[in-house]
């Protein structure tokens, strides 16, 4: 199956770049090229008056999910899948993975499906580097950040640990001087992957980084004398008190969902922001005043404006500010 990888051209250092670039990656659910445009007016309203300098590439791998979903035969074990959750955590729980089963499970259950993914994922990173490359920026004087969603989280957090684990991927923070100048994990599931992984290790083929017996870590290398360097220089934990798939259940915090990696072995640590999330997408009393009563005169509840507490494009809107202090230089 070929690989499709995203080249853009980066502003050239001579002509006053600044070596800065973004990589996108979608999480729960489809998207094909240009199911991004929507994300797109507010990624530049993050990045403000520096959007110019910054080459900005989604990555797209949809069509490789299809694909094995089609070539695999993992119904009845994905079926088995959901009814034990059920049976372990509760129905709520059982219903939300039902929403993310098909798509974060079956990697974790067919080892040649998340190669794939890993694949697909490396290839744009490469592809990346030498755009940068080919505009006058070594690896070293490179600026890349991630911003991730939902699944995309757990492809990134496996993506950015086979890099230091693989030198023949050409991504490694020592022999190659690539590193990450922030990564921004939203709503990210990698604990509710873990814990539920490691309940089903049975089924579960090795070589996931997030099953590694001393928890949730951050991608550090050695160097030849032994000296720590970090992948990723800032590590953002983005979530929300109604949003499930980033750890939590009506505002309560679970903590066998919600992703928490520690500082260790050279990585400086998780910066964490969980936000307090509304419902209701009012702002004023006005508002909510016309929609309650609305919805008392017409009897149709769906005349209520609700929040996507899951929403990607509502957590950069949010945290714009933030992102443009975290994606720019």
């Amino acid at each position: 199956m070929a690989l499709a990888t995203q080249s853009i051209q980066w502003k050239p250092r001579k002509q006053g770049g600044t070596g800065q670039a973004l990589l996108l990656v979608h999480g729960i659910g489809n998207a094909a090229a240009g199911d991004y445009n929507f994300l797109l007016p507010h990624v530049k309203a993050a990045l403000g008056a520096k959007a110019e300098n910054v080459a900005v590439y989604s990555l797209y791998y949809d069509a490789i999910n299809d694909w094995f979903k089609t070539k695999t035969d993992l119904e009845a074990a994905i079926g088995s899948l959901k009814k034990w959750l059920g049976a372990q955590y509760g129905g709520i729980v059982a219903n939300v993975a039902a929403e993310v089963v098909a798509d974060v499970f079956w990697p974790i259950l067919s080892s040649s499906a998340r190669e794939a993914i890993q694949t697909a994922y490396l290839a744009q990173l490469q592809r990346l580097v030498l755009d940068g490359i080919d505009a006058g920026f070594p690896p070293d004087y490179q600026k890349i950040s991630i911003v991730c969603h939902s699944l995309g989280c757990f492809h990134t957090y496996e993506a950015l640990h086979r890099c230091v684990n693989d030198a023949s991927q050409h991504l490694h923070p020592v022999a190659d001087g690539v590193r990450f100048k922030s990564v921004v994990f939203m709503a990210s599931p990698v604990q509710m992957i873990r814990t539920v992984a490691d309940a089903i290790s049975f089924f579960v083929h090795d070589g996931l980084a997030v099953l590694k017996k001393e928890g949730l870590s951050g991608p550090v290398a050695l160097t030849p004398s032994g000296t720590p360097v970090s992948l990723v220089e800032k590590w953002v934990s983005l979530t929300g008190a109604l949003d499930p798939v980033g750890g939590h259940l009506f505002r309560h915090k679970l903590d066998w969902a919600y992703m928490n990696v520690p500082a260790r072995n050279g990585f400086k640590g998780q910066d964490s922001k969980i936000d307090a999330q509304d419902w209701l997408n009012v702002q004023t009393e006005a508002e909510l005043r016309d929609c309650l009563m609305s919805v008392l005169s017409t009897r149709q509840a769906g005349q209520i404006p609700l929040n996507d507490p899951h929403s990607w494009g509502d957590y950069i809107k949010r945290h714009t500010a933030e992102l443009e202090g975290l994606l720019c230089v």
